[in-house]
């Protein structure tokens, strides 16, 4: 199936984005097909990380990863688990949001693509998430492209984007496809149906706490055990974060080993003063320390079926995704239940980015007529209010979760429900929007996502009627909107933030915009003001005496370093250096 046109015609190229916890991938239409882009760096698999280099430069990708054992304090990794949180990521002696740090990845990505595509700027994105992302996750995304400066058509659930990858030349063909999506960071399992062009997700379930990092987080535990036995000495995580990096990246690379041989030597030469630890392992021990993730994976792909009301025999294709679906194990485990082999149809490293970049073009309607897509997605969780509900006999129960839109609704997703006050003269309520993670009906078992307080409602008797209505969007974003039916100028609406609050006044967008632009902005100044502030420390902490004088000069220099204010970088470095020739 072929598109109509180019879409990187001069002036509008739009490009599909697949932000991974380990590693992200850009695509772009040429000609109607998907096709990867390599970074400056020249790597189409691109490391998730992100380094602040100790003479100031902003290091993004491979660069970044080769310095992250040397540099772990400075060096951030598979931020994408934190997106949503309030979580704060540390680069050297600066902080940052989760989504600060995921927009350098992306202008990271953006800038390649300018530079492959030839164009000045490139705006257009559709972003892939885990279909398993709640609404901050999925908030917090959008606003990491915002700040990368780009402009989001659509976020697409990841599964369904390697679905539309597959599919792209077989959507005409009837047939029910399970994806097995295994990235670094998270197992997600769709389960959809294509026809006639139209990729309509039945169900999607997962586990944010299930990828490869998990694997490797096994690995790493394996080898300081080994190390202990060998060496007597115990090698605490987070005590040494040189000692960590080194484990996570011997544990990235012997996974891919054993994903072909059934044994390897380990060798690691050196993790502290009492050296390294070497020893075999066999692919049987591996299945071995993988058997609990292997069983969580397993019973997400049951209860996905499950909610599709399928078999294994009624799937005609399942779709290994993300680079984790490479272990053995789990592919075995996949062939063993369903009766047949697995195939590879894409590279499951691209897969999703390569569904971006399909779904970029069916936003920009670059399929039409014979060759028209249509995606028909689903609500990954269930939404709805804290209410006081009544369980009989003048029972109540506090906190009671009433769904408001049920999970594998199709999208976009309206719903609307009628509530009422509690007490005579009620001139204020709180409305209390929680996402599901359980079955369970108590509020306590699932996560507030957004508080929105109404006041000013007419005193009445209790029981005034109060009306909640949800949008839930084709991207996974929710608006919400209460209103008081007998004074329905006392109304109140959100989208909402990355922090779980109506969206009104918030000022976080610009605030993180210009702290981003500082530090792209000033990696030269900070550079030339590195070394000077370095020496300024040293000579505080040996003239006791000089260090107020010391300290104030630095702290000037580096609150024009974060201004962005050149001139007053060039005269208060020109102070600090006087200072500290005079002090010498």
């Amino acid at each position: 199936m072929n598109g109509r046109t180019d879409t990187n015609s001069a002036g509008n190229p739009i490009i599909g984005i697949d932000l991974g916890t380990s590693t992200s991938e850009i695509a772009v239409l040429k000609n109607g097909r998907p096709e990867l882009l390599q970074d400056e760096q020249g790597e189409r698999i691109i490391s998730s990380v992100v380094q602040l280099a100790p003479d100031g430069q902003l290091l993004v990708g491979a660069a970044a990863k080769r310095g992250a054992i040397a540099y772990a304090d400075r060096t951030a990794l598979e931020v994408k688990r934190l997106m949503g949180t309030d979580a704060v990521v540390t680069l050297g002696e600066r902080t940052f949001r989760p989504e600060e740090v995921s927009a350098m990845i992306l202008r990271h990505l953006k800038s390649a693509a300018e530079s492959k595509l030839g164009a000045n700027s490139v705006r257009d994105v559709v972003l892939s998430v885990p279909a398993r992302f709640d609404n901050p996750a999925r908030e917090a995304t959008r606003r990491a492209a915002e700040l990368a400066g780009l402009n989001v058509l659509r976020l697409i659930n990841e599964p369904t984007a390697a679905a539309l990858s597959y599919g792209l030349d077989r959507l005409r063909d009837e047939q029910k496809v399970l994806v097995f999506d295994f990235g670094g960071g998270t197992l997600d399992v769709t389960v959809l149906e294509m026809f006639e062009g139209v990729l309509d997700v039945k169900t999607s379930v997962g586990d944010d706490r299930l990828g490869g990092k998990d694997v490797d987080e096994l690995l790493m535990g394996l080898f300081r055990r080994k190390f202990h036995e060998q060496k007597g000495f115990e090698l605490t995580p987070g005590r040494d974060l040189r000692a960590d990096q080194t484990l996570k990246q011997e544990a990235e690379g012997y996974k891919r080993q054993l994903s072909s041989a059934y044994s390897v030597s380990v060798d690691i030469p050196y993790l502290s003063a009492q050296g390294g630890v070497s020893f075999t392992l066999t692919r049987g021990d591996f299945d071995g320390l993988i058997a609990d993730l292997l069983g969580r994976a397993m019973r997400l792909v049951d209860e996905a079926l499950g909610r599709a009301k399928l078999t294994y025999a009624d799937i005609g294709v399942i779709l290994p995704v993300g680079g984790s679906s490479r272990i053995p194990a789990f592919r075995r485990e996949l062939e063993r239940r369903w009766g047949r082999s697995l195939q590879e149809y894409d590279n499951p490293d691209e897969a999703v980015a390569r569904g971006a970049a399909i779904a970029a073009g069916i936003e920009k309607k670059e399929f039409a007529g014979e060759n028209d897509i249509m995606i028909l997605d689903v609500t990954p969780h269930r939404l709805g209010v804290a209410v006081l509900e009544e369980v009989g006999d003048g029972q109540y129960i506090e906190d009671f979760f009433s769904e408001i839109i049920a999970k594998d609704a199709q999208l976009p997703a309206i719903g609307t429900r009628d509530y009422a006050t509690l007490h005579d003269g009620q001139d204020s309520i709180n409305v209390r929007i929680f996402q599901a993670t359980t079955d369970g009906n108590l509020c306590q078992d699932h996560r507030l996502i957004a508080e929105m307080p109404m006041e000013n409602i007419p005193p009445a008797p209790a029981g005034q009627p109060i009306r909640i209505e949800f949008r839930y969007t084709a991207d996974g974003t929710l608006d919400a909107r209460a209103h008081c039916l007998l004074a329905p100028d006392v109304t109140i609406d959100g989208r909402f933030s990355v922090v779980g609050r109506a969206a009104q006044g918030d000022d976080m967008a610009e605030r993180v915009q210009a702290a981003i632009d500082t530090l792209w902005q000033n990696s030269e100044d900070m550079k030339l003001c590195a070394p000077l502030l370095d020496q300024a420390e040293q000579v505080e902490r040996e003239n006791p005496a000089a260090g107020p004088r010391v300290r104030a000069a630095a702290d000037a220099l580096r609150g024009a370093l974060a201004a962005g204010d050149k001139a007053a970088v060039q005269t208060r470095f020109d102070v600090l250096t006087d200072l500290l020739f005079e002090l010498s």
